[in-house]
């Protein structure tokens, strides 16, 4: 399953600049979805496993704001994990698991029977 893995850093001028990471794209055909998603994106790097026969990816943009980002991010068609500066992923959904809500189980009501 392709999936991808954000983080962002600081540029010596202070802006914020977000690095996307592909990975696990199968074939041309999921490469051209992963594009056609990452179009305002900057292609940085490109990489390639003879082994599982699969790609890997790496896009740069700089948004404006962290909401703009998040806007960007809930709307990407893949499974999307945002990392925190130190490599631990953050607990906000992005990505095709943004549109999925938790369900809190039901509980029962207790009924006396007499």
């Amino acid at each position: 399953m392709t999936q991808a893995v954000a983080w962002k850093t600081k540029t010596d001028d202070e802006s914020e600049i977000y690095y996307l990471q592909v990975e696990s794209i199968p074939g041309k055909r999921m490469k051209n979805k992963v594009f056609e998603a990452t179009d305002n994106w900057s292609l940085t790097g490109e990489g390639y496993s003879s082994k599982d026969k699969k790609s890997v990816l790496i896009f740069t943009r700089q948004f404006d704001t962290i909401n703009a980002w998040h806007l960007w991010a809930k709307q990407f068609p893949f499974k999307l994990q945002e990392l925190n500066r130190n490599g631990e992923p953050k607990a906000i959904k992005l990505g095709i698991d943004a549109g999925k809500k938790k369900r809190r189980k039901r509980k029962r009501r207790k009924t006396s029977r007499k």
